[in-house]
Parts: structure tokens; C-alpha cells; sequence
């Protein structure tokens, strides 16, 4: 219970920042963006707080703590109860992932994710991205597979095929983008994505992949932001199409840059390889068709950074830039913490791998070998 309340605290204040957000958020996606997020926050709060199941009686019963088959000593629902028995009630399973996809951004509940982080400040981003969106996937181990393992082993071919669409959909969306935010936003949505597939396998393979996606994914992301917000402190301009040579100009913010897109895009040695390697290998053992297009998903998204690296670091340098200078000391040291930790994830992964599998296979019973 203590880490629940922590969770919820968490997400409560990350609605508290909404308000901060830019005013680009309603020009860009007007008022449906704004019924979006309060629609599925109102959605999210009330099953957080309470699940009420019909009883015999008039009044009915709640899952409250103490109370309900969520407490039952093996987590399993009691034999008779009307959620079992009557047809027209939602499955648990069923109304507790219609939940925290949403807070995942998993396709087709992924609106939300780009336009946020677009219209963000740099910490709301960073943040956005490195903690909120993996609450989803958090809430999709604890509650659809650990609470609810029958539900989860039901849903898990679902949950897979909602991912690789996710990964392949952000990854042709980022595609087309030109401007850097939007880019790395549907890129979340993309890595996502990973995460759902490496779940849905159900071996132990897959969902450490899943895991160490969900650490190096929020590591990664959060420093493209971090670069971002810092370029557009002075340049007011995230268009890719308006920059060229920036290396030359602004030559430290490049190399932690690159780190991050070289991670993003799974490079050996970088935190996203180790991730999207055990997604990969779990997939073709559990379905081959999804692994193959995980595969086309990651040489699209490295389609779409070495193209961005191309225009916007490289070539002839464009003279409208000549004011700008590279990162503050301030940024520069918290980049330099988030590249080091890249690193250190991409080429020393034993720490975090032993300890990820071992839980797994410890605690999440339907997972096998």
C-alpha cells in the first residue's frame, strides 16, 4: 500500500503541472485535448480509488482494502461471485486494462502522449516521459498479469498485437514529423510499443526485455528532452528542416544528441540494445511474425534519427544560428548523468538483467521459461 499511495501521489501531481503546460496544447489540438486528458484522468482516479462488483443485496459491495476477491489470500475471485457469474458485468481483467493503457499511450489510446509532450515545458517532458507513461506498463504487470493472472493470459495475444501495431504506427508517425518534440514523442509512443510486445510473450525473455525498456526508454527520453528544451531556451525553434550544421556550432549538445538517438535506435553497447535484444528473442520464441516486424520497427526508427542527424547536425551551417551557444553547466552535468547511464546500462547489463529475471520468474507465476 505504501507504493500505491506514492504512485497515485505521483500522478496526481504530474495533473497538477497540466495547467503549466504551453497554450500550444489548444491551438494545436483545441478543446478535444483538453477533454482528453481531464475525460481519462476522471477515468483513471475513480477505479483507482474504488471497484464496486453488485452483490445480492440493493446497496452491492465494494473491493475496498480488507473487503473483495482483490483481498482473497490467493488473489482469486470467491467462487459464485456475480463478477464471475453474471454475463453482463465487465471482466476485472477487462476494466483495469482499459485503464492504464490509456496512461501508456498504447495504440489506439496513444492520442494524447505526442501532443503533451509537444505542448510541455522541458521538465513536464522529461518527467512525462520518464515516469508517467511507464506507470501504464507498471499497472499492466501488478494489476493484469500479478492480481489477475487468468486475465492476463487471456488478454496477453491482444496485448501484443496492440503493441507491435503501437511500435510500428509511432515509428511511421515519427517518420513524417519535422519537428523535434512531436518526433520524439510518437517515438515514445514507438517504444511503447516494445514494451506491450515483450509482455505479451509471457517468458521470462520478454518481459525483462520489457522492463529494462521501460528504465532505458524513460533514461533516453528524458534526455532528448533535456537537449531540446535547451536548444529552444534560445533558438525559440524546433523545426528539423531550419538547422544544419549544428555540430559545429553547438558541438557538446550534439554529442549527448547523438548518445541518446544511438540508444534510441539500439545500438550495441547503448542501454536500448540490451532492452530491444531480450524483446526480440522473446517474441520469435513466442510468435516469429511479431518478432520480424519488431525487427522493421527498429530500422525504421533508425530510419528516421540518422536522417534527423543528417539535416539538423551536419552539412553546411546556417547562418540564422550564429547567435546560439551550447548547453548551459547546469544542463550539461544532468546530460552527462543520463549518457552515463546509458552507457553504463549498454555495457555492463548484468546487474540489471540477474535482478529483473530473477523477480520475474519469482513473482509472476503464469511467466515461463
Amino acid at each position: 500500500q505504501p507504493l500505491d499511495r506514492r504512485v497515485l501521489k505521483n500522478v496526481t501531481l504530474l495533473f497538477l503541472l497540466i495547467p503549466f503546460q504551453r497554450r500550444t496544447i489548444l491551438k494545436r489540438s483545441g478543446a478535444s485535448a483538453v477533454l482528453n486528458v481531464v475525460s481519462e484522468g476522471m477515468y483513471k482516479s475513480t477505479f483507482i480509488v474504488k471497484v464496486s462488483v453488485p452483490g445480492t443485496g440493493s446497496e452491492g459491495r465494494s473491493m475496498d482494502p480488507g473487503q473483495g476477491a482483490l483481498n482473497s489470500p490467493q488473489g482469486e475471485v470467491p467462487e459464485g461471485s456475480p463478477i464471475l457469474t453474471d454475463p453482463t458485468l465487465p471482466r476485472p481483467e477487462s476494466v483495469g486494462s482499459s485503464m492504464v493503457v490509456v496512461l501508456a499511450a498504447l495504440f489506439p489510446f496513444h492520442s494524447w502522449s505526442p501532443d503533451g509532450h509537444a505542448s510541455a515545458p522541458t521538465a513536464v517532458s522529461m518527467l512525462h516521459a520518464g515516469v508517467l507513461m511507464k506507470l501504464g506498463a507498471f499497472g499492466i504487470i501488478r494489476l493484469g498479469f500479478q492480481m489477475l493472472p487468468e486475465g492476463g493470459a487471456f488478454w496477453a495475444p491482444g496485448l501484443m498485437f496492440l503493441g507491435i501495431t503501437a511500435a510500428l504506427y509511432g515509428a511511421i508517425s515519427a517518420l513524417r514529423q519535422t519537428d523535434l518534440k512531436l518526433m520524439t514523442g510518437f517515438s515514445s509512443v514507438s517504444h511503447m510499443g516494445y514494451v506491450m510486445v515483450g509482455l505479451g510473450t509471457l517468458n521470462v525473455i520478454g518481459w525483462t526485455g520489457a522492463v529494462l525498456q521501460m528504465f532505458a526508454h524513460g533514461i533516453m527520453t528524458a534526455l532528448f528532452f533535456l537537449l531540446i528544451g535547451g536548444m529552444y531556451d534560445q533558438a525559440h525553434n524546433r523545426d528539423i528542416p531550419n538547422f544544419s550544421g549544428m555540430a559545429r556550432q553547438m558541438p557538446v549538445w550534439t554529442v549527448f544528441f547523438v548518445i541518446a538517438g544511438l540508444a534510441s535506435l539500439g545500438l550495441p553497447g547503448m542501454s536500448g540494445f540490451i532492452a530491444e535484444l531480450h524483446i526480440f528473442i522473446g517474441a520469435f520464441r513466442a510468435y516469429p511474425l511479431v518478432g520480424g516486424l519488431a525487427v522493421l520497427t527498429a530500422a525504421i526508427t533508425a530510419t528516421y534519427l540518422l536522417r534527423m542527424f543528417s539535416q539538423a547536425f551536419f552539412g553546411e551551417f546556417n547562418d540564422r544560428w550564429e547567435h546560439l551557444r551550447d548547453i548551459t553547466l547546469a544542463e550539461k552535468c544532468g546530460a552527462a548523468v543520463l549518457a552515463g547511464t546509458i552507457l553504463l546500462m549498454g555495457l555492463w547489463p548484468s546487474p540489471w538483467v540477474n535482478r529483473i529475471s530473477t523477480t520475474i520468474a519469482e513473482t509472476i507465476p503464469l511467466v515461463t521459461l
